[in-house]
């Protein structure tokens, strides 16, 4: 990824003058992926402020535990930070999660049944994780490879799941969710 070579660049300057300062900003492109960067992050956070809009309208008791678990999700994809700690190649991700977000509430009215089977399934997913893990430590370079693969193929779940035409990045599935886990489970287990 460009993106990674330029923010390795800027982010391990050592910037003591002008002349560092004027290297810096020379960088072939700089201008032009800050620019997508920047059309990036706006677009994540305009999705996500009309998600969260759209969450407050949805005031019935019915929806209660899928407002709580769509809030939930929010809340660990716009984690304090994540703009700064996340590889640009995960945020090009967002949108498409965002989107598969406003449909999932696009398409609530009149399925009750189905969105809650679904959630049940889900939060058997969701549960694990969070209960060793949070988001900005995920994010941190002291996450295991396993527990960071799970973590965004569950976002790809939720993509199969909500909004099927939109894709995933790799195959997913409940099983392959689960075997997943066991490795994480085993990668975190002590050696003797």
């Amino acid at each position: 990824d460009a993106f990674g070579d330029w923010s390795s660049d800027v982010c391990s300057s050592d910037l003591r003058d002008r002349d560092d300062y004027a290297a810096l900003t020379a960088l072939p492109g700089l201008d032009a992926q800050l620019q997508r960067t920047t059309d990036l992050a706006q677009r994540i956070l305009e999705s996500a402020a009309a998600a969260r809009r759209r969450l407050k309208k949805l005031t019935q008791l019915t929806w209660i535990e899928t407002v709580s678990d769509v809030r939930e999700q929010l809340d660990a994809l716009l984690f304090k930070g994540f703009l700064r700690d996340l590889p640009y190649t995960r945020l090009e991700q967002y949108p498409r999660y965002l989107d598969a977000v406003t449909q999932r509430l696009e398409k609530l009215e009149g399925h009750f049944q189905r969105e809650r089977q679904l959630l049940i399934g889900l939060r058997k997913l969701t549960e694990p994780l969070w209960q060793v893990t949070s988001p900005e430590k995920l994010a941190a370079d002291n996450a295991s490879a396993e527990l960071i693969e799970y973590r965004w193929l569950l976002e790809e779940y939720r993509v199969s799941l909500y909004a099927q035409s939109l894709g995933t990045l790799a195959p997913v599935s409940e099983k392959r969710l689960k075997a997943l886990w066991r490795e994480v489970e085993l990668s975190r287990a002590p050696r003797v």
